[in-house]
């Protein structure tokens, strides 16, 4: 599951994920701008993925509070310094939570992830 209504983002994601695991099927689902406040839907998804990545800057509220009242591993957290918050960085930093900042960083993380 992706969370966080940038287009551009999702689709370089989810093509970073597709070659890093070229082999292996994977359906991305994600909320686009006219459908954030699918909480039911929302609230499902993160219940049931297998893998959730965020996109901390263009996350609306309510993805990012359903996101902190399910924290777990499965979660993984773009930050992009220039656009996140100093406190929200931290506080993710306090929650031990699973950051990336770009591609590369993504892609090794994805393989210890795999290989653990």
């Amino acid at each position: 599951m992706l969370v966080g209504t940038d287009d551009i983002w999702i689709d370089k994601l989810s093509d970073d994920i597709e070659n890093t695991f070229p082999t292996v099927p994977i359906t991305f689902y994600h909320l686009d701008s006219n459908t954030v406040d699918q909480w039911q839907w929302l609230y499902h998804m993160v219940e049931t993925s297998d893998l959730i990545m965020i996109n901390v800057s263009k996350a609306t509220i309510l993805e990012m509070n359903m996101i902190f009242l399910h924290m777990n591993p499965k979660m993984w957290f773009y930050v992009d310094k220039k656009e996140v918050d100093k406190n929200i960085r931290i506080l993710l930093n306090i929650a031990s939570a699973n950051i990336f900042t770009n591609s590369e960083e993504l892609h090794a993380m994805l393989r210890n992830y795999v290989d653990a």
